[in-house]
């Protein structure tokens, strides 16, 4: 019971055994052992009963006056070697069936991931050359019959061939079939020669010692037979895992390259729509003000030469206000889309000359802001800073309902910082929720969102029921490198 305890630890119940000492009456000498050690028990699996009552009861015939002369007398008895033949199969199918669990199952147990680990790392390591494979189960061999001969004082020559099971079991699991049958014929070697009378000589003293080499050979054979194919379909799973892990590796670098070209994409459209902007404003500036400035002083001088006829000097005197008005809205409506102060004296004047005409229009009465001696930054950092304003203050005038308006502009040495402030009724906690995390707001905001981040920037956006605060925040090293890039 004490050899083949380790094999049966966490297999057998606490009433199993005790049925078993009850049916053997020898077995009861050993109780108090067999007790202790079923205390360390923790696991409630089953092995079949079979194995464990032949396992004891060759045990329990072994230590009865009548078998024991001749158990001493052969060495390993063969009934209790061959009685642990479908203890190792039992061993071997467990091993395998709980690598397929393994494999199949969801891994959410990181314990059981690094034991697997462990080992396929172990085999891995061991099946890289053939020499290396020899030398562990050489090793193995070496380390069994040393256990062996240190047990020798206390097992004599009973049960020779168990001791050696494990480094038979080891091999057929991490070194092949070769290293396998190396092992097994080793270790019969050396149980013959050391362990087994006669001492010191490889002579078969009767047939009970020449069955007991079969059944370790045959039992070695299907050992190294299982053992051989649990390894390779460790290795077959080891290796479509890598090629799992590889393709996953691929499709993530093919989708980050998708979203880079995504962002080159967005950020030449913006582009492209400032120089759209720029390039309307300007042919509205020079042909069509132009065609408007002539046709107004031609309506003058006709209204000149027909004072005389009232009603004809009403219409043109009509006339004449309607194109005035016309060549205002234009003039407006070029400045709104680019403002010419912005490329020529700077962010400063297009801001003051865009709120002068927002309040005048709009009725609300906007402060501003900005700080003394502030320069002249890039192109871009101008361009995204007025568009930012421009689009808070259209927000505030069509939904906010606030009499007033509060813009600040703040810069530091690595940023710069804006902030649009109004007393309105607010923006709905629900749609400012949504427009936190699910990402859909308006397309001003989405658009005003994506200029500052091409330039490493962002927005923020708070609101209550006092009123909303739109801050957006730029780099101001990182617009020089995208500037000093686009030239």
């Amino acid at each position: 019971v004490t050899l083949t305890w380790p094999i049966l630890k966490g297999f057998a119940t606490k009433d199993e055994v005790d049925s078993l000492i009850a049916l053997y009456p020898n077995l009861k000498a050993i109780k108090s052992t067999i007790v202790a050690l079923h205390g360390q028990l923790r696991s409630k699996t089953a092995i079949p009963k079979s194995c464990i009552l032949l396992n004891l009861g060759s045990r329990a015939a072994f230590d009865s006056p009548i078998s024991r002369p001749s158990s001493r007398r052969f060495g390993s008895p063969p009934i209790f070697l061959c009685s642990s033949v479908p203890l190792v199969i039992t061993f071997l199918t467990r091993c395998q069936s709980s690598s397929r669990r393994f494999w199949a199952a969801p891994r959410f147990d990181r314990g059981e991931d690094m034991r697997m680990a462990n080992y396929g790392a172990l085999s891995a390591q061991i099946s890289k050359k053939t020499a290396t494979r020899y030398a562990a189960a050489l090793l193995a061999t070496a380390v069994a019959l040393l256990v062996r001969w240190a047990l020798k004082p206390l097992l004599g020559d009973y049960a020779p061939y168990v001791m050696l099971f494990p480094a038979v079991v080891f091999s057929a699991l991490y070194c092949g079939v070769g290293p396998s049958v190396v092992t097994a014929v080793l270790a019969l070697l050396g149980a013959q020669y050391w362990f087994i009378p006669p001492i010191h000589s490889f002579r078969i003293a009767n047939a009970a010692q020449f069955v007991g080499i079969l059944a370790f050979l045959l039992v070695s054979g299907a050992t190294a037979v299982m053992g051989e194919a649990h390894r390779r379909r460790e290795e077959a799973l080891r290796k479509a895992q890598g090629d799992l892990e590889g393709r996953v590796k691929q499709r993530t670098a093919e989708l980050d390259t998708a979203n880079q070209s995504l962002r080159e994409l967005t950020a030449r459209l913006l582009q492209l729509q400032d120089e759209e902007r720029r390039r309307i404003a300007r042919e509205l500036h020079d042909s069509v003000g132009q065609l408007l400035a002539g046709l107004a002083m031609n309506l003058s001088v006709v209204r000149s030469d027909i004072e005389r006829l009232t009603k004809t000097a009403r219409a043109v005197t009509d006339s004449e206000a309607l194109v005035q008005e016309m060549s205002k809205d234009i003039r407006t409506l070029s400045h709104l889309l680019h403002p010419p102060l912005l490329d020529e004296t700077g962010l400063s004047s297009a801001l003051r000359w865009y709120i002068d005409g927002f309040a005048q229009r709009s009725q609300i009465k906007v402060d501003l802001e900005f700080p003394d001696g502030f320069g002249r930054l890039s192109r871009e950092l101008e361009i995204a800073i007025f568009r930012t304003v421009q689009e808070c203050l259209t927000n505030i005038h069509r939904h906010s309902e606030s009499a007033t308006a509060k813009i600040r502009i703040v810069r530091a040495t690595s940023h710069v910082r804006v902030e649009v402030e109004d007393r309105g009724k607010g923006i709905p906690p629900e749609k400012l929720h949504e427009m936190a995390s699910a990402g859909t707001p308006g397309v001003g905001i989405r658009g005003m969102r994506e200029r500052l981040r091409q330039l490493g920037g962002g927005l923020e956006i708070n609101s209550n029921g006092k009123g909303t605060l739109v801050a957006a925040q730029l780099p101001v090293a990182n617009a020089a490198a995208r500037s000093a890039d686009a030239a």
